[in-house]
């Protein structure tokens, strides 16, 4: 090519290059053009718009994109997703593949979609819209640990997301765990207050959470902002039901029933309360109204009235419904598991697993069977049994917390305790929030001696559903020993059992040593005896947080070996509970005269309700082989069970816990013995507290508190440990009792 024709090859590539660069000009001006009529809602304008962009640059990026966007918009969901592939093909960005997804969720291809929204999170992981997508689609998908996941990820870019924090507190309202429902709704009202739906959910988690008070209270702030809402009513009406103001829950049912004429809900609720305000003639006829309504084989069956029995408490009217149920349907499986939950909750506990069996052979596939049937041979003391069932519930459904949460349970009980651990970190891979797990784990570790990692743990209860203990919320914060107290009131109350605010009101005089005004609240029946606890300026009894004195900060009981970060060598031992009076003291020691023999305490049996009653407790027959040594025996057995009271008044023990009428009368009683024999209940405790030698009967996994392989406790200097073997045999137990009672008696020494 000579220097003539190169030059014209120049300029000729010069003017195609200025072309170039003219028709992007060009495309971009389209585009733009596009966007500001997008922007006002002149869709078609901005369609005339796109497609000029596009017939000068058929491949730009920002005319595929906007094509995409306007068949979104008009739900043209099939030539959206055409559009944004090929945008996507000619640059992939994060915007794009989340319109693709949003386009591929439109036509239900949930998979595709997914992968979609995968695809933009990877290109820009900190945009909380791409995060956001994915949440929504998992949650339309009932993939709730994923959603919740994705949520979260939400709200860690943008805490300010109402609608996220929304939806994962449904979720967790879905899983039945309340307290966490509960916590995220408390931010959407921080996030958007006085919102009314946001309230009436809240009344709903606070129902559920037996915080009836709180729960009416929150109602009647949602039903101010929206007085048409029928379910709010309800849920104000259900509440004060629970707190026993029957008359007052009717007027909120008939204002429901105003709101809406069939709210089937509304209607059982007030037919229910009706008949506790013994308005029986009404009652019925409410319930033959919603029958003769409904017809049997309708939405609304006479299985949907026994499931609403069994929520309110009424496990023996919704057995009788069950039963005639089951009598016209008797392979019912929906059926069967609502009588064995109904069983259960009384105590039926072989029934139970009977109608639990039943339904799985007509089921066997279901992973709720399994666990349930397990979770019954638990309660039953039968865990070897119990675990292949929980396996079984796993291997159906990998994801499934409550039957992996029981699993470990089980592990614990047998003392398989590595492989508890294990499978709470399964758990906790799956959800990492999860509370029953974390408070699990936290009992493994305060077994095993590791309390710093226990007791930071064991805060976990406070978000575990489900439990007896109705643990109080106050605005006031939380102390926990990192800040100065001095000058302050501090509440101090019982959170758990009587046993355990025995044991850990030996903190109290620390609190009080800080400078603090100690308010100590406590069961009634233990008022007397801790009133007289060195720091304690008032001692009341529990009540609700709005009935309390007028205090800075609180701490629960058993958060105080936290606060003080106790080890097993940190333990405060020094006497801590006052001397009963001398009175009193003389009064049962002239009852019990003369002390010329060794004298005895027994206690058998603490609260049935207890969780691990079932292997902590026994029967007084077990017992009464004993009372023939040399020996004085007082009962120290308050509630006597079925069947002990005739074999009580067969023997020659003493029994004076008709005088007991709290523990302070108890711990009179106790300072006249020489020895008490107990299993783990609160007399145990009392007994040791105030220095009488106590020998305590123990399962052969006991509570945390009394750790593994040790016959003594750091907790009490004067307390002794029997424990069951791994063959859980009381019998054993006992004939080691009996022969160190039988040498004890041969070693007394009359005073």
């Amino acid at each position: 090519m000579n220097r003539r024709a190169r030059r014209a090859a120049g300029r000729k590539s010069k003017k195609a290059s200025r072309g170039a660069e003219t028709s992007a000009s060009s495309a971009a001006a389209f585009c733009s053009e596009a966007f500001t009529q997008l922007k006002a809602g002149r869709l078609l304008d901005a369609q005339v718009s796109c497609q000029q962009a596009l017939a000068i640059d058929p491949a730009h990026t920002d005319g595929l994109h906007l094509m995409g966007r306007l068949a979104l918009e008009t739900g043209q969901h099939d030539h959206a997703v055409e559009w944004l592939r090929r945008a996507m093909a000619s640059a992939p960005r994060a915007d794009l593949a989340g319109l693709l997804g949003k386009a591929l969720q439109g036509l239900g291809r949930p998979e595709e979609a997914l992968q979609a929204f995968d695809k933009a999170i990877l290109l820009k992981p900190d945009d909380p819209w791409n995060w956001k997508n994915l949440a929504d689609l998992l949650f339309e998908l009932k993939l709730v640990n994923e959603a919740q996941h994705a949520y979260r990820q939400v709200l860690e870019l943008d805490p300010r997301d109402w609608d996220a924090a929304c939806r994962i507190g449904y979720l967790h309202y879905l899983s039945g765990r309340l307290e966490d429902a509960l916590s995220y709704f408390g931010r959407c009202d921080a996030l958007r207050a006085n919102h009314a739906p946001t309230l009436t959910m809240r009344a709903v988690f606070l129902l559920g959470l037996k915080r009836f008070e709180e729960a009416v209270s929150e109602g009647l702030r949602a039903h101010a902002l929206d007085p048409s809402d029928a379910e709010t009513c309800n849920t104000i009406g259900a509440a004060l039901n629970e707190l026993s103001r029957h008359a007052e829950a009717l007027s909120w049912f008939d204002r429901a029933l105003g709101l809406r004429a069939q709210f089937d809900v509304a209607l059982y609720n007030k037919a229910v309360t009706l008949g506790k305000l013994r308005r029986l003639d009404e009652a019925l006829a409410l319930h033959d109204h919603l029958r003769a309504n409904r017809g049997r084989e309708s939405a609304v069956t006479d299985l949907n009235l026994a499931d609403l029995l069994v929520n309110l408490g009424r496990r023996e009217d919704a057995l009788a419904t069950l039963n005639l149920f089951i009598e016209r349907k008797p392979n019912d499986i929906a059926a069967l598991m609502l009588r064995a939950v109904c069983l259960r909750g009384l105590r039926q506990l072989e029934h139970s697993l009977a109608d639990s069996r039943r339904a799985y052979a007509l089921d066997p596939g279901n992973a709720g069977l399994c666990n349930n049937i397990g979770a019954v041979l638990h309660e039953l003391g039968r865990h070897d049994e119990a675990l292949p069932w929980f396996e079984m519930a796993i291997a159906r459904e990998g994801g499934n917390v409550d039957a992996l949460n029981n699993k470990a349970q089980a592990e614990y009980q047998l003392h398989r305790l590595f492989e508890a651990a294990a499978t709470y970190a399964r758990v906790m891979a799956i959800d990492p929030d999860n509370a029953t797990a974390t408070l699990g784990r936290a009992h493994l570790d305060l077994l095993g001696g590791n309390f710093q990692a226990g007791w930071a743990g064991r805060e976990a209860r406070w978000r575990v559903s489900g439990l007896t203990i109705v643990y109080p919320k106050f605005h006031q914060p939380m102390w926990l020993g990192q800040t100065d107290i001095s000058g302050k009131t501090i509440l101090i109350y019982a959170d758990e059992g009587m046993g355990d605010a025995i044991q850990f009101a030996r903190y109290v005089p620390i609190v009080a040593s800080k400078g603090a005004r100690v308010i100590l609240a406590v069961h009634s029946a233990l008022q007397p005896l801790l009133s007289g606890v060195e720091g304690v300026s008032q001692c009341i009894a529990l009540c609700s947080p709005q009935a309390m004195p007028r205090f800075d900060t609180f701490c629960p009981l058993l958060s105080l070996p936290l606060a003080f970060a106790t080890q097993l060598d940190t333990i405060p031992c020094q006497p801590y509970l006052p001397r009963p009076a001398e009175g009193r003291v003389r009064a049962f020691d002239d009852r019990l005269k003369p002390h010329d023999r060794l004298r005895v305490g027994l206690a058998w049996a603490g609260n049935p309700n207890h969780s691990n009653d079932v292997n902590r407790s026994l029967p007084l027959r077990m017992l009464a082989g004993m009372v023939d040594i040399d020996a004085t025996f007082v009962s120290l057995q308050k509630d006597l069970r079925v069947g002990d009271k005739s074999i009580l008044d067969q023997t020659r023990i003493i029994d004076l816990t008709a005088e007991l009428s709290d523990f302070s009368e108890t711990a009179a009683l106790l300072s006249c013995l020489d020895l008490v024999i107990s299993v783990d209940t609160s007399v145990a405790h009392l007994a040791s507290a105030i220095g009488c030698p106590t020998w305590l009967l123990l399962p052969h996994t006991p509570d945390y508190r009394w750790l593994l392989d040790r016959n003594d406790s750091p907790w009490y200097p004067t307390l002794r440990l029997f424990r069951q073997t791994a063959t859980r045999d009381w019998a054993q137990v006992l004939d080691w009792v009996r022969g160190e009672l039988v040498a004890r008696s041969a070693s007394f020494r009359p005073r």
